[in-house]
């Protein structure tokens, strides 16, 4: 499932587009004439569960990879946007799709967008890997070695991110041993200067991935990278952000598979069923208790034990983001107009820090999941909870069914567009740092995704570019490949698809 095919093993990728492409314009035309249809939502569960197979099957059969941005991406949209609809057509939840909450009518435009979406993110990943097969079938030039510089990147972000992190986690360490989980929502964000700690530790993720990827050949200092990696993420979970944990780990092993040796499917298969069937349900449920009790071994193996069906549980769970998404078709625009473009302005800004005023114009305009939490539950708002968004409903929210057409369709075609262009070891690294953050973007909103694609992406690639060009001057000579899997590649050894 995890593979790609070989390319004689490979099905026409013109023939999956043009089929794929079909089946778009199927599920659009359906929001259209969807009102004169009946409401019995089964049937649309049946077609998105096939939807989902269907985008599954082909991305492997066209020779892609699931270990890639865009594969991970999917993964991500696939358990959010129609966990609950794979429970309801194998009859295993119980309690009903989004527990009854909402009435047929509202069920099945809800399924008849979230096909739109799921068919969009994936017509456009497949249309941006026909166009970048068009132009080159294979990557086999020489790439120039940029470890240097991703190593001074990596050791000045860790440097500048290690003490503040510390200090944050053992902050909220405290706070969670005091209050559990929801006392984190409970403390007012810090504004200002006062909020330069903050960004500073957010640096830590991408100088470890920087450090990890121009330290092949030093194993001390990549395995110390690592670490870093792997014990922040574990003290994320433990904390209780699964996704923040989550994240950093699946974009080191598209690091290292890239870049250093490929990661079997074996182990990749054990450690997606051990996250989802075992860590992600056992921390749920411990999460919300205090005191010291919720981080011995004993405390989360009774919490792991009290779960029914862990697997049944986590379908549910992820699968109850269609909720917002079934709120947003019910409020917009009856209760609210479309917002036509301007969330996504809004969220542009995010990509200056919150130094130069108390309030940032982006949370004074408001976020939409702002605005959807005190709107269905002013309560739970005040109290700091939160239900999250997703893309599909950001989509929808700004022009309905055609917004979640176009904004899907743009997300799937730049991650294969970016997976294309990761073609050197510099550029690798930065998709990978992208992609940590991105894989939350199902369940969360553009406002949360435009700052770490600039500040993690577009201004560390400038500054090694800088850099690169600063030292060829200087010396003269561009330097050569370095990474092993990198180096076989350039002497006409066995080449590696184009990722995207």
């Amino acid at each position: 499932m995890f593979r790609g095919r070989t390319q004689s093993q490979r099905l026409p990728l013109t023939a999956v587009l043009a089929a794929h492409l079909a089946i778009t314009g199927l599920a659009c035309l359906a929001t259209v004439t969807q009102s004169g249809w009946a409401t019995d939502p089964y049937p649309f569960h049946l077609a998105l569960t096939a939807i989902c197979c269907w985008l599954l099957l082909t991305w492997v059969a066209v020779g892609e990879e699931m270990l890639s941005p865009y594969g991970l991406f999917m993964i991500s949209s696939l358990l959010f946007g129609a966990g609950q609809s794979f429970l309801e057509v194998v009859g295993m939840n119980p309690d009903g799709y989004l527990d009854g909450r909402y009435p047929d009518e509202v069920v099945t435009v809800t399924l008849i967008v979230s096909i739109v979406g799921l068919s969009a993110l994936h017509a456009g990943a497949l249309s941006a890997l026909w166009f970048t097969r068009r132009r080159s079938s294979a990557f086999h030039a020489p790439i120039s070695d940029r470890s240097r510089e991703l190593r001074l990147l990596g050791r000045v972000m860790l440097i500048a991110a290690l003490p503040p992190t510390c200090v944050q986690l053992w902050s909220v360490r405290s706070l969670v041993l005091q209050g559990g989980y929801g006392a984190l929502y409970q403390v007012s964000a810090p504004t200002g200067f006062g909020a330069i700690p903050q960004i500073l530790a957010t640096l830590l993720v991408p100088g470890a991935l920087f450090l990890y990827a121009g330290t092949t050949g030093r194993a001390r200092e990549q395995r110390f990278a690592a670490a870093v990696l792997l014990v922040y993420s574990a003290l994320q979970m433990m904390i209780g952000y699964r996704s923040t944990g989550a994240m950093p780990i699946a974009a080191w092993l598209w690091l290292r598979h890239r870049c250093v040796k490929p990661v079997p499917l074996r182990s990749l298969a054990i450690v997606c069923a051990v996250m989802l069937g075992i860590i992600f349900p056992a921390i749920r449920e411990i999460r919300g208790a205090a005191g010291q009790d919720r981080l011995s071994v004993q405390y989360f193996s009774e919490a792991y034990r009290a779960v029914d069906n862990p697997v049944i549980s986590m379908f549910r769970e992820f699968g109850g983001t269609a909720r917002v998404v079934a709120d947003t078709i019910s409020l917009v625009p009856e209760s609210r107009p479309y917002d036509y473009g301007a969330s996504y302005g809004y969220a542009a800004l995010t990509i200056f820090p919150n130094l130069f005023w108390d309030i940032h114009p982006s949370v004074r305009h408001g976020t939409i999941s702002d605005w959807l939490i005190w709107t269905v539950e002013p309560a739970s708002a005040a109290a700091g909870g939160g239900l999250g968004y997703s893309d599909i409903a950001e989509g929808y929210f700004n022009a309905g069914w055609s917004g979640v057409l176009i904004t899907l369709f743009v997300i799937g075609w730049g991650l294969c567009r970016a997976q294309a262009w990761a073609n050197d070891l510099s550029r690798i690294t930065i998709v990978a740092i992208v992609t940590a953050f991105l894989l939350r973007w199902p369940r969360d909103e553009a406002a949360s995704m435009i700052r770490p694609i600039v500040w993690f992406g577009l201004l560390p690639y400038l500054s090694i570019v800088f850099l690169v060009g600063l030292n060829q001057v200087r010396e003269g000579v561009p330097r050569m490949v370095s990474t092993p899997r990198l180096r076989r590649q350039a002497r006409g050894g066995p080449s590696m698809p184009l990722q995207g």
